[in-house]
């Protein structure tokens, strides 16, 4: 999950408050499951 990644990145450096890259990171997290589910009901 590059996205998860980049968002650490941007917590660890202190460029964005830890509370939005935690919800970011719970964002990211529920669309990767969302396409997951989609890809599997389409194959």
């Amino acid at each position: 999950m590059e996205t998860a990644a980049a968002i650490d990145v941007l917590r660890a450096r202190h460029l964005a408050p830890e509370a939005h890259c935690a919800q970011a990171r719970s964002l990211a997290l529920r669309v990767v499951q969302m396409l997951s589910k989609l890809d599997a009901a389409l194959a």
